[in-house]
């Protein structure tokens, strides 16, 4: 699977404080590598860059490490500001990762401290990435008032107002909207069927470092019929705003029920939060960042790429 984690240099390090000129400190760190089960990982490779000599800003040299059998490398270089530049971990059948360092504050005895710390990243297995409907989306909303269907698998409004045909997300807005300092806008998200539904989850932690965040099945249950987003501001200054742009979800649409049990329903999850901008709109923009597993029953969310067509590359997600 190609995956596209990063185009330039990472940052890794945070810039706080600086070093006397002509004299830059060392920074030392290591860095152990491990899987989902706890186990170190050997063969991960990556790359440092850091100035030649002690006193040379416009000299970089670039270092690559590679994680030994214990899932360890040890990489040290001299940096004028405490910045350390670099590539993803690397390995075949997993996905990218970062080290996940500390800010690097402050300067004792040459060395930018923290000195000599390690540092436990995780990598996750690719494991069954599959083709899912998805897009990253930030389009009006077409009406007032009135609630509209989204079709997730056509990825456009149900007629009039697009090409969609079945409503697995409802959205109905309520607008007023003085001018960009003086608004309130709300939208209902409400589902067609028993069973479908939404909800807020919090991605694990111990994947923080990972270019894969998220759980690998979504949940069975715990999906909520209605979510209403409101953001409001009265002179600049917001008075309500429960749009989150780093809540992640999960959803089930058409779901179908026999005496009582759910037989059939399709999962997928929302990334980066469900945005509402009623500026430079007459109505109010909803961002959508969504990926719909097409195989019904089939929990899997491990993202390997969109069936859309015709995607602009700023549409296309690039996060499994």
């Amino acid at each position: 699977m190609n995956i596209k984690f990063m185009t330039g240099l990472l940052v890794v390090g945070a810039v706080v404080g600086a070093a006397v000129a002509l004299n830059f400190p060392r920074i030392r760190f290591t860095v152990h590598v491990i899987g989902e089960d706890g186990e170190p990982i050997p063969g991960v490779q990556t790359s440092y860059n850091f100035n030649q000599d002690s006193s040379t800003e416009d000299k970089i040299i670039q270092v690559t490490e590679v994680t030994d059998s214990n899932g360890n490398f040890t990489t040290e270089g001299y940096s004028r500001y405490g910045i350390v530049a670099g590539q993803p971990l690397i390995k075949d059948g997993y996905y990218p990762g970062t080290p996940g360092l500390p800010p690097f504050r402050g300067v004792k005895d040459g060395h930018w401290q923290p000195w000599d710390g390690t540092y436990t990243t995780v990598l996750r297995k690719i494991e069954n990435p599959i083709p899912m409907y998805a897009k990253v989306y930030n389009v009006d909303i077409p009406i007032i008032g009135q609630p509209c269907g989204y079709d997730l698998e056509v990825g456009d409004w149900i007629g009039p107002y697009g090409k969609g045909r079945v409503a697995d997300f409802i959205f109905t807005l309520q607008r007023q909207y003085q001018n960009y300092f003086n608004f309130d806008v709300s939208v209902a998200l409400t589902f067609p069927n028993s069973g479908d539904g939404i909800q807020v989850t919090e991605l694990p932690k111990e994947f923080d470092n990972s270019m894969f965040k998220w759980p690998r099945l979504a949940p069975e249950d715990g999906y909520q019929p209605t979510m209403t987003l409101r953001f409001a501001e009265t002179g600049g200054t917001p008075t309500q705003n429960n749009v989150t742009q780093g809540e992640v979800y999960f959803f089930r649409v058409r779901t179908v029920e026999q005496n009582g049990k759910i037989v059939s329903a399709l999962y997928g999850k929302i990334n980066a939060g469900l945005g509402l901008s009623p500026g430079h709109s007459k109505t109010c923009k909803i961002q959508l960042y969504y990926y719909l597993n097409p195989t019904p029953n089939d929990r899997n969310m491990e993202y390997g790429g969109t069936l859309f067509k015709n995607l602009s590359e700023f549409d296309v997600p690039r996060a499994p």
